[in-house]
């Protein structure tokens, strides 16, 4: 953490010193309501980068906030040496747009766009970073803001998973968030792949697995609610209690921060080496926008008599939602047919939500290899297709059941309506002939 320019060195006040160590932040809603596919790791680093320079974003004589890189990665609970994969991630965000159009606080419409950093470097093990000047105001003293516990942050593995948390903590005292269009909630889970246009992969491969990691290891309980337009979902929204047991297991703040020692190159980089080992790292360092390409992660196809590119899905679904990195990825899809891995996929992702599978990149890497269960028996598939019929079951009698509590509350309320509407005589006859009933 850098020293406060503001206040002679060595002569910080108590009060700002205990500042500099919370471990809670406040990030502006433009930072959080983020459309760009941007990875776990990343979004841990905005919440770090913002923790480290919070209380020195008003002091406009220092504009390079430091912090070294040993923190940096003991924030964000990033378990490898691969500094090399730090450096592109902040060269991401320094390419990371955000825009904003509000009303700010003298009721005038205020548009805005800037990048989540204007720059980054890396000296002798310190990281150094600015922001732009438009963004730093807004970072400080945001209009409309999330409360984020690095703690809770630093917990994550899916990137959906932090991004759904993100945008439903800010709704939290409210008990629910706004309705989001299909497309919107698509957009701020990062979720853009052709892949999840349709709703059911969305909510069976993001929407679902998110909630769930969201449950386990957050201060939150989320539950979705969706909204139908001719038998399809257009809407969805989640309601939001208060997680009492996680919020008591919040990790406290390290007293010590290990030394943060870069790997020395070789063929295969940390994260790689972790994921190859069947451990899967603190934080699984998904994909980003690094500008890398990656082998195998487009197909070619003819039309009209030309050849066409199109980008394809199988490497970034491998990254994002079986927690690969980039180099693991290419591997698994240059060394394996697509049918096998799009079969070990279905399969793994099966025991997944099925709460079955803990660790889901090795799993994925065992059963790959194995070639075992690739595809679900008829067994497997036979007791989920009972599970959904008695769920429906299930659904339809509890819809019945709100259908005849909200008529008889409409019955009450109507005989209500026209007791009042009667004349002092009138209500005093029904009282009588009541009293009279009861009696008899």
């Amino acid at each position: 953490m850098t020293k406060d320019a503001s206040l002679p060195t060595g002569k910080r006040t108590e009060k700002t010193a205990r500042k500099t160590r919370t471990r809670q932040v406040r990030k502006c809603v433009e930072a959080v309501h983020i459309t760009n596919n941007v990875s776990l790791v990343q979004r841990k680093l905005i919440n770090a980068l913002l923790l480290n320079a919070y209380y020195e974003l008003p002091n406009l004589s220092i504009s390079i906030h430091r912090i070294p890189v040993s923190q940096l990665v003991d924030l964000i609970g990033y378990d490898s040496h691969d500094i090399a994969r730090i450096k592109d991630l902040l060269k991401g965000l320094t390419s990371t747009t955000i825009e904003w159009d509000i009303l700010n606080e003298a009721g005038k419409r205020e548009w805005g766009v800037s990048t989540l950093l204007a720059s980054a470097d890396i000296i002798d093990g310190v990281c150094t970073y600015a922001y732009s000047p438009h963004l730093r105001a807004k970072l400080f003293n945001p209009q409309f803001y999330v409360l984020l516990d690095i703690d809770i942050v630093r917990r994550f593995h899916s990137c959906y998973a932090l991004a759904l948390y993100e945008n439903c903590a800010r709704f939290r005292k409210l008990g629910q968030t706004p309705s989001f269009p299909v497309e919107a909630i698509r957009a701020l889970l990062g979720a853009r792949d052709p892949y999840y246009e349709d709703y059911r992969k969305l909510n069976e491969r993001v929407i679902l697995p998110a909630l769930r990691e969201v449950n386990a290891v957050t201060d939150l309980v989320l539950t979705i609610e969706v909204k139908r337009q001719a038998r399809r979902v257009a809407e969805v929204r989640f309601l939001i209690g208060e997680n009492l047991q996680q919020s008591m297991q919040i990790e406290p703040p390290r007293e010590r921060v290990d030394k943060f020692v870069p790997a020395p190159p070789s063929d295969a980089s940390g994260s790689d080496a972790v994921a190859e080992g069947g451990k899967t790292p603190a934080v699984a360092p998904n994909g980003g926008d690094t500008g890398e390409r990656i082998p195998g992660s487009e197909t070619t196809v003819r039309e009209s008599g030309k050849l066409l590119t199109e980008p394809n899905p199988i490497p970034a679904r491998l990254q994002n939602e079986f927690c690969l990195s980039a180099q693991v990825a290419a591997r698994v899809c240059s060394e394996n047919a697509e049918a096998a891995i799009l079969g070990a996929m279905d399969y793994v992702l099966s025991r997944y939500n099925a709460g079955k599978v803990k660790d889901i990149a090795p799993y994925f890497l065992a059963a790959l290899k194995e070639g075992a269960a690739i595809r679900r028996s008829q067994h497997d598939q036979d007791r989920e297709e009972e599970a959904k019929v008695k769920q429906t079951a299930k659904e339809r009698l509890e819809a019945q059941r709100r259908e005849k509590a909200q008529a008889e509350m409409k019955r009450n309320q109507s005989l209500w309506a026209h007791f009042d509407a009667l004349p002092e005589d009138g209500r005093q006859d029904v009282l009588e002939k009541f009293l009279a009933w009861l009696s008899t």
